[in-house]
């Protein structure tokens, strides 16, 4: 049995979504310049969150910031809800959440990395080819330049630590779940 049920760390992830919430409609400012988002950013080579130049938008609240706090708010309530459920509507639904954000964040980080400046597909060849043949809008030079940010890799990457926990711990549970109740069964 784990030490830390996944409705705890369900519920922690919330409460994360609700914080950041909370500051992204207020303060977006205080999140752009968070020492984890200055510091995983430093570490992958992936441009620092300058609220001046770069995301003039995180230097105060702004339609942005506030759809998404909006977001993060609604999946903060969701989850929320869906644990307060009962102990085994729980499991299964979050059985079947986990994989699917856990890919997806994973996925997420994978393309903010990979699109960075400099990193391996963000070449000026495909760029040109994909403007020359229409399939970018006029002025965007890279498919994943606003992904390709410190904030974004922080948010997908403190996600996939946060969703794999969630899932190894979900699959224990229903692993000592169908055992207790094959136990339950054979008596």
């Amino acid at each position: 049995m784990a030490l830390i049920s996944a409705t705890t760390i369900i519920r922690s992830l919330a409460t994360l979504h609700l914080i950041a919430a909370y500051y992204f409609l207020f303060s977006p400012e205080t999140i752009a310049s968070h020492n984890m988002v200055v510091v995983l950013s430093a570490a992958v080579g992936l441009p620092l969150p300058d609220t001046e130049t770069i995301s003039p938008t995180l230097s105060q609240p702004s339609a942005i910031s506030a759809l998404l706090a909006c977001v993060l708010a609604l999946t903060a309530v969701s989850d929320l809800a869906a644990t307060s459920t009962q102990a085994e509507v729980s499991l299964l639904y979050f059985s079947s959440q986990a994989p699917i954000r856990l890919v997806f964040f994973f996925a997420l980080t994978a393309w903010s990395y990979s699109f960075r400046p400099g990193g391996m597909f963000a070449g000026r060849a495909e760029s040109a080819a994909l403007a020359a043949e229409n399939l970018l809008p006029p002025g965007v030079d890279s498919l994943g330049r606003g992904i390709g940010s410190g904030m974004v890799f922080s948010w997908a990457f403190v996600e996939v630590i946060g969703w794999f926990w969630a899932f190894i711990t979900l699959r224990d549970e229903r692993r000592e779940a169908v055992a207790k109740e094959a136990r339950r069964k054979g008596d």
